[in-house]
C-alpha cells in the first residue's frame, strides 16, 4: 500500500473489487472515499467512531461521514476544522490523508497482510512514531499483520522492543536486534559503504596510495602469496593521509 498522493475531488462509488484491485496496483488515492464508505456503512458504528476520534486526536480535524450522490453515482466526503465547515477532504495535507488511509484500511479490512511502502512519508517527525504506534496496536487488535517498509528513524525507535525489525541490505533478510546498528545505516553510513563493508570486511588505514602497493609489492617478493590474496579480497584500503583523526571504526 503505498502513499496517497493527489486526491480528486470526487470518487465514483465502486465495489469492493473493484476497490481492492485499485489498492493492488497502488491507486490509493482513487479509492479513499470508497474504504471511508465501506467502514461507515457497517451496521455497527464503533469502528466508524474510533476512526474519527483517532484522526481528530491526531490532526484536529471532525471528519464527516461520506455521502452517496445516486444521481450522480459519486462519493464525497469532508472534513470540519475550526470555523471551517464541510471542506472537501482533498484540502486537507498529504500527511493527513496519508493517516486516514491506514486507520480506515485497518478498520474496515481485518484478518489481512498489509504491505506498506513508508507510511511515515508527508508526515512531521512528531507524528511519525505516534501514528506507527497507534497502528501497529490497531492492527493487533484487528488480527492483522503489517509488513513495512521504512528509512525513519523515529519509526524505528518505535519498533525496537514491541515488533520485528528486519534488515535487508543486500538482498538478505536478517533480523536486527541491535537498535544502534539500524541508526547507523539510517543515518550515517551510505549504501556505497555497506557493500563495500560486505564485500571487504577488513580495513587498511595507510597514509597514501603507493603504500598499499607497496604492502602488496613485498608479499609478492617474499612470497607470501597466501597474505597477498586475502589482501586483495578482504581488505580495504583507506588512505587518510596525516589526518590520524580518520581512523576510526565503520
Amino acid at each position: 500500500m503505498p502513499s496517497v498522493a493527489g486526491l480528486k475531488p470526487s470518487e465514483d462509488k465502486l465495489e469492493i473489487g473493484s476497490i481492492l484491485r485499485y489498492i493492488g496496483i497502488g491507486n490509493t488515492s482513487d479509492v479513499l472515499r470508497n474504504v471511508c464508505y465501506l467502514l461507515y456503512e457497517q451496521e455497527d458504528k464503533k469502528n466508524w467512531k474510533l476512526f474519527v476520534a483517532e484522526i481528530e486526536g491526531l490532526f484536529r480535524v471532525q471528519l464527516n461521514a461520506p455521502k452517496y450522490i445516486p444521481a450522480t453515482g459519486l462519493l464525497k466526503m469532508s472534513y470540519n476544522e475550526g470555523a471551517k465547515k464541510n471542506v472537501d477532504l482533498s484540502s486537507l495535507g498529504s500527511g493527513t490523508k496519508q493517516a486516514i488511509l491506514l486507520f480506515v484500511y485497518l478498520l474496515a479490512f481485518p484478518n489481512t497482510v498489509n504491505l506498506l511502502d513508508e507510511p511515515d512519508a508527508h508526515l512531521e517527525v512528531i507524528r511519525q512514531s505516534n501514528i506507527y504506534d497507534k497502528i501497529s496496536d490497531l492492527a493487533k487488535k484487528r488480527n492483522s499483520q503489517l509488513i513495512v517498509a521504512s528509512h525513519s528513524e523515529s519509526l524505528m525507535n518505535r519498533a525496537f522492543g514491541k515488533d520485528l525489525v528486519i534488515s535487508g541490505m543486500f538482498g538478505e533478510f536478517e533480523q536486527v536486534n541491535q537498535e544502534k546498528y539500524v541508526k547507523a545505516v539510517l543515518r550515517e553510513i551510505g549504501y556505497e559503504e555497506f557493500l563495500i563493508a560486505k564485500q571487504r570486511p577488513f580495513i587498511l588505514y595507510f597514509e597514501g596510495t603507493t603504500d598499499f602497493d607497496f604492502i602488496k609489492a613485498f608479499c609478492k617478493k617474499l612470497n607470501f602469496y597466501n597474505i597477498h590474496q586475502f589482501i586483495e579480497e578482504n581488505v580495504f584500503p583507506y588512505p587518510v593521509g596525516n589526518d590520524v583523526n580518520k581512523v576510526e571504526p565503520f
